[in-house]
């Protein structure tokens, strides 16, 4: 019995010190067909020493992942031209020139939605630490009944630059605009990345949708702890996110020939968070936990009228399994890979302004598929919450 009660923690702590132990590095090899060294150099964030532990190494490779010019990346340690030296060999599949994401979620309720995030771009590096894009795309709101606000006209031009200062920073600006609309509206688009260790970041970032007449300007603040595998088929480790929001809506109208003005603004403010964790089982699962949770004050104003404080709470805690189907996961052209995902938990979606409360909290089923290519992301995810309203 007491050799049985052992063995767990006999195991735990091999691999433990697995996790721990370190290996001279002499020099670190990587493949890449088009990213440039420096940028993968500097987002790795190894320490500046001769000898990493197998974690470390690990999050570089992982951190490698979550660029968004990067497919995949794997690495290999090989014998180096000392008896305990190696040589870091890491391979990256980098994203083709023309890039695509084709974002779909469906929400299956009482007023059910339809959110779509939809981008087709160019990228390019015009030096060795920096990258950019020309987009076209954007964000879309379907309600039920037919009712939405479509935002696929959007043409932005970003401009980011990586290894600032000799350090893992990274900083980003550009433009962007509403380019099919009569008052179209030109927008800056601003982010900046401060690391905080190898996993740990603040960032920041400003966007800014629409026209002249129908605008939303969301601004965040954010803490980022990311360890997870990989940002879209994660099999390991956890990701979390932490930080205020803010965010301003305009909408100006006139209706009826002129005789009805409209001029509306809606200013939210509030904190949001997210978490994950994932842990594997078999070749290519991995159990999953998720949870979410926003809290927003929201003031308006009508034609110069302030409107009754509204507050918001959205929040999700899922759980689930997901199964990668990686047969296709080469180092050539068709690279690709295919996750599908089932879950269920509860949905938190509370609104009251002054005397009136609407809840629709409850129970919730998810499914998703991701196709994950050297093009881009696609993606469906369908969840349905049984709400008591």
């Amino acid at each position: 019995m007491t050799r049985r009660m052992l063995a767990p923690v006999l195991l735990f702590i091999a691999a433990t010190a697995l996790g721990q132990s370190t290996v001279v590095v002499e020099r670190i090899d990587i493949q890449s067909m088009r990213s440039p060294h420096d940028i993968l150099i500097a987002e790795m964030r190894l320490p500046k020493r001769p000898s990493y532990t197998i974690e470390e190494i690990e999050q570089a490779v992982y951190r490698l992942r979550r660029l968004p010019f990067v497919a995949d990346a794997t690495y290999s340690l090989e014998p180096g031209s000392a008896p305990d030296a190696r040589v870091l060999r890491v391979n990256v599949i980098d994203e083709t020139p023309v890039h695509i994401i084709f974002d779909v979620q469906a929400v299956a309720q009482r007023g059910g939605y339809v959110s779509t995030l939809t981008q087709v771009g160019w990228r390019f590096f015009p030096t060795r630490n920096a990258v950019a894009e020309l987009n076209s795309g954007g964000a879309g709101h379907f309600a039920g009944g037919g009712s939405g606000t479509p935002h696929l006209g959007d043409l932005s031009a970003q401009y980011t630059a990586y290894n600032l200062f000799g350090t893992s920073a990274y900083a980003g600006i550009g433009v962007s605009s509403r380019y099919g609309s009569e008052n179209r509206l030109v927008s800056p688009v601003l982010l900046l990345g401060v690391p905080l260790t190898q996993s740990q970041t603040i960032r920041g970032s400003y966007t800014r949708t629409g026209d002249k007449t129908d605008s939303d300007a969301i601004a965040t603040l954010q803490w980022l702890m990311e360890k997870t595998d990989d940002p879209y088929l994660a099999r390991q480790g956890f990701s979390i996110a932490a930080g205020p929001q803010w965010e301003k809506t305009r909408f100006v109208a006139d209706f009826n020939q002129g005789k009805l003005h409209v001029d509306d603004t809606v200013n939210n403010h509030g904190f949001v968070v997210r978490g994950e964790k994932y842990w594997p089982f078999a070749d290519h699962g991995a159990y999953w936990g998720r949870g979410n949770a926003t809290y927003f004050n929201e003031s308006s104003t009508n034609n110069g009228i302030k409107g009754i404080p509204l507050h918001l709470q959205l929040g999700d805690v899922l759980g689930g399994a997901a199964w990668n189907f990686d047969r296709w996961r080469t180092t050539g052209e068709w690279f690709q890979r295919v996750r599908v995902e089932l879950g269920g938990g509860y949905h938190r979606e509370r609104m009251s302004q002054g005397a009136y409360v609407k809840d629709r909290s409850g129970a919730e089923v998810f499914v998703s598929v991701a196709l994950r290519t050297r093009v881009g992301l696609f993606r469906l995810a369908l969840s349905r919450t049984n709400s008591k309203r």
